[in-house]
């Protein structure tokens, strides 16, 4: 059986802040966060999140990611991964401070960029209609 894991990845202080406190490059070097977002999405790592029951689909804050996978080993690995392809596109080294990973049981999410789920971007499971709306609705780009 898989299962939701929620994977808080780092939290950037705001835009004008600089570097994250948690991943960063090793050296002087190009801010990871954005591309570390397009790396984690092959990865099955997403920002975007459908609430139970309301069928909303929301941006989860900051680089919070999410995916399904078959055990914590398997989203570590997939973390991992999306992490050594962000430092491989940027050519740097990215040292990473922290992390959190953990199984979803009983999750709240809010954001203030949440919109219902678009028909067009509709897949035949929560994972998969998120994944369409991240990689496809301009509402979330």
């Amino acid at each position: 059986m898989t299962a939701a894991l929620f994977v808080p990845i780092y939290q950037v202080r705001g835009k004008d802040a600089g570097f994250s406190d948690h991943l960063r490059p090793a050296v002087q070097g190009k801010d990871p966060h954005k591309e570390f977002l397009l790396q984690a999405e092959p990865s099955g790592l997403l920002y975007i999140y459908q609430t139970k029951g309301t069928r909303k689909v929301l941006r989860l804050p900051n680089t919070t990611l999410w995916g399904t996978f078959a055990d914590r080993n398997a989203a570590i690995a997939a973390f991992d991964a999306a992490l050594a392809a962000t430092a491989t596109k940027l050519g740097q080294t990215i040292k990473l401070e922290k992390r959190v990973i953990t199984a979803l049981t009983a999750p709240y999410f809010d954001s203030d960029k949440r919109k219902s789920a678009e028909t067009k971007w509709t897949g035949p499971n929560d994972f998969a209609t998120c994944r369409l709306h991240q990689l496809n609705d301009p509402f979330f780009a």
